[in-house]
């Protein structure tokens, strides 16, 4: 083979193995260069398939050598395989777990350095917990976002597992929620649940923790919540996923062999899985440019004269609530009814609160290409059906909505540019709407 012919093989099979980085994931949808991009299952093909390129190369420009050349490449992959017989062989003796290893520490993260199994709530935070997590925003790699800004944020919680000081023994408000009362992205000093300890100057339990639904809320009020001996009990409902983490929740009651098995299997503990899972998020965050998906689901916010400002991501659509959605609904007014009537024997009062989607807060104050994703979406009538519904239980009710829109619309950045979750600024409208609410019910 002449050298110039095994140089274009060369640079072909270079070629080759450029392009296949830059093809979507394995789920085939050439519109999801954000998290399909980068998927776990497309790492694994695209490091297999430089590797062995990368092989094939060194063979191929071997010239007259090329025999030895492929024996060596042969040991090489033997020597290689060997290596990972050697790392997965404490997993398979139950010696080591790697998400421990190679996971990072953070909130929401599904690892054991994250969160441990319970019967009644699934998970929660180890006890005592105490980290320091650099996180992008929640959305930056599912969608795609091109950004170097990073939040570096100080957790730390209580025996039980919440974020709260490990000494506070009593308190007269209890917040039941997930991520946006825990805190994600947020200093603890900047929660809702601080800020309104400031405002009334009184104790505050902060029960929030990511990914939890209505039906863990419930648990965490008769299990640690009354322990308290609160006067006042305000329950977040966040209608992006409530209604899905419900069921999610009866799903894994309903299977928890199951997710006890899967959740320590060999896979899940696997050094080559969490290595690659490392490598998917790293080469995700050297991305340059928005994916398509991220342009499509972000607009520009506009300032009180009109002129355009910084750019926000949109993830969660509003969309038509379903038949399906509306029995999770009841569902959720029958846990509504359960805690009110729990509060009552205590003499405790109880607010329901609604907290909106990003984009039901900054729909109309951005300006909307017509090409974007957004400029579809129809916000549905959600929050009005819970309100009903709490009306019926005879349940204090508040929707964050208008106060958020109203500080939205005068520039502040009440939710983070590239996440879901409310922004420092955010926390501390809602506390003040929850303070005015508490102090209108005494």
């Amino acid at each position: 083979m002449s050298p110039t012919y095994t140089r274009a093989i060369v640079a072909l099979v270079v070629l080759a193995v450029v392009g296949v980085w830059f093809l979507p994931g394995s789920s085939g949808d050439a519109d999801a260069t954000g998290a399909e991009r980068y998927s776990l299952d497309a790492v694994a093909v695209k490091v297999a398939a430089t590797f062995l390129a990368a092989m094939s190369c060194y063979v191929l420009l071997g010239g007259s050598k090329w025999k030895l050349r492929l024996a060596r490449a042969v040991s090489s992959v033997v020597a290689l395989l060997l290596a990972l017989l050697l790392l997965e062989l404490p997993v398979v003796l139950g010696w080591v777990d790697y998400r421990v290893l190679l996971g990072p520490k953070v909130v929401g993260g599904e690892g054991p350095q994250n969160r441990q199994l319970d019967r009644e709530l699934i998970f929660h935070r180890p006890p005592l917990d105490h980290f320091t997590a650099r996180q992008p925003g929640d959305w930056t790699i599912s969608l795609g976002i091109a950004t170097p800004r990073r939040y570096e944020v100080e957790y730390r919680y209580d025996a039980n597992g919440f974020r709260n000081s490990p000494d506070l023994r009593q308190a007269d408000v209890v917040l039941l929620g997930d991520s946006f009362v825990e805190g994600y992205n947020c200093h603890q000093k900047d929660t809702c649940a601080a800020e309104l300890a400031r405002i009334l100057d009184v104790k505050v339990a902060n029960l929030g923790q990511a990914d939890y639904g209505p039906p863990q809320e419930l648990v965490a009020l008769k299990k640690f919540g009354f322990g308290y001996r609160p006067r006042v009990v305000v329950w977040f409902f966040f209608e992006g996923n409530d209604l899905c983490d419900l069921e999610g929740y009866g799903a894994a009651q309903h299977n928890w062999e199951e997710v006890l098995q899967e959740t320590d299997c060999f896979t899940q503990r696997s050094f080559l899985r969490n290595a690659l899972s490392l490598l998917a998020v790293n080469v995700d965050m050297l991305r340059r440019e928005d994916s398509p998906l991220a342009k499509r689901r972000s607009a520009r916010l506009l300032s009180k004269d009109g002129l355009v400002q910084e750019r926000m991501y949109f993830e969660l659509s509003p969309g038509e609530i379903t038949a399906h959605e509306l029995s999770l609904l009841k569902k959720t007014q029958d846990l509504l009814r359960q805690a009110k009537e729990a509060c009552d024997r205590r003499g405790v009062k109880m607010l329901v609160v609604n907290v909106p989607i990003k984009f039901r807060v900054y729909g109309r104050l951005c300006e909307v290409k017509a090409d974007s994703d957004l400029a579809g979406w129809q916000l549905n009538d959600l929050p009005d059906r819970l309100r009903k519904a709490c009306q019926a239980e005879g349940l204090g009710f508040l929707d964050l909505t208008p106060a958020l829109e109203e500080a939205a619309s005068e520039g502040a950045i009440v939710y983070l540019l590239d996440d879901g979750h409310w922004s420092a600024r955010g926390h501390a409208v809602v506390a003040r709407e929850i303070a005015d609410w508490i102090r209108r019910a005494k």
